[in-house]
């Protein structure tokens, strides 16, 4: 297995086509837990006006910590 520290290190680097049509507001506050704060970014089309519902998919990191990533693979 590798070292914790060395995934913590790991970029994910994933490509989909026409990522440079999207706009990014990165690392948004969203809500506080035990004083830490969990962030967000958001992407969105660059020709969408303001207060338009588009429909949206979340994708949720549980975080890195040691217990859960022990069972992980390579």
């Amino acid at each position: 297995m590798r070292d914790l520290n060395e995934i913590n290190r790991m970029r994910v680097v994933y490509q989909h086509p026409h990522m440079e049509q999207v706009s990014v507001r990165k690392d948004i506050l969203y809500k506080t837990v035990n004083e830490e704060s969990l962030k967000m970014d958001v992407y969105y089309p660059l020709d969408m006006p303001s207060h338009t519902s588009r429909p949206a998919v979340l994708l949720v990191h549980g975080g890195s910590q040691a217990k859960s990533v022990e069972h992980v693979k390579e």
